[in-house]
C-alpha cells in the first residue's frame, strides 16, 4: 500500500525544512477585576508582528524570525494579558531562477502570512492557560505584519555557520 503525503507548499518554489518556537513570554494582569466580571470573549486589541529574514549559506537556505506582540483584552474592556513570542522559520528556496525581489516577498511575507494557523494555535493555547483564550483574527494578523527587511550574510559569516553546523 502506497502512502501519499500533501505538502501544501508543492507548488511553491520554497520548502520550509523546520520550524519552532524560539522564546515566550506571557504577563497577565490577574487584578481581581478580572474574574469579577463573567467574560464571552477575549480579542486581541493590539497586534504588532516584525518579520526578519537572514540567508544562512551559501545555497538558498535562509532563516525567518517572526516577531508577535499582542495585548489582549476581555469583552468588557479590561486587560487580559500581553503576549510576546519569537517563532523561527528555517527555508529553502528551490528555484534558483528568483529575483532577489521575489526572494524577499517569499520571505518577509507569504511564508509569514502562511504561518498563521501555527501562530494562532500558540496563542491559542498560551493564553488558554490564564483562562482568557484568543483566537487571532486572520486579516488583523496579515495586516499587522511589518517587514524589517532581508540581510545577507557575507561569505565569513557562511564559514563560520557552515563550521558549527559540520561540528
Amino acid at each position: 500500500m502506497d502512502t501519499v503525503t500533501n505538502n501544501p507548499y508543492e507548488d511553491f518554489p520554497f520548502t520550509i525544512t523546520r520550524t519552532f518556537l524560539g522564546q515566550l513570554h506571557i504577563e497577565c494582569p490577574g487584578t481581581p477585576e478580572l474574574i469579577l466580571y463573567p467574560t464571552e470573549k477575549t480579542f486581541a486589541v493590539i497586534i504588532n508582528t516584525e518579520v526578519l529574514s537572514a540567508r544562512i549559506s551559501k545555497d538558498l537556505y535562509y532563516m525567518i524570525e517572526i516577531k508577535v506582540n499582542i495585548s489582549t483584552a476581555i469583552d468588557c474592556g479590561l486587560k487580559a494579558h500581553d503576549l510576546m513570542f519569537v517563532y523561527v522559520v528555517f527555508v529553502n528556496i528551490t528555484d534558483e531562477s528568483l529575483d532577489s525581489e521575489s526572494i524577499h516577498k517569499i520571505l518577509n511575507d507569504t511564508i509569514p502570512k502562511s504561518k498563521y494557523n501555527d501562530i494562532n494555535s500558540i496563542v491559542f493555547n498560551a493564553t488558554n492557560a490564564t483562562g482568557y483564550p484568543v483566537v487571532l483574527d486572520k486579516k488583523q494578523f496579515e495586516e499587522s505584519i511589518i517587514d524589517k527587511g532581508t540581510s545577507e550574510s557575507d561569505d565569513d559569516d557562511l564559514s563560520e555557520f557552515d563550521q558549527k553546523i559540520d561540528n
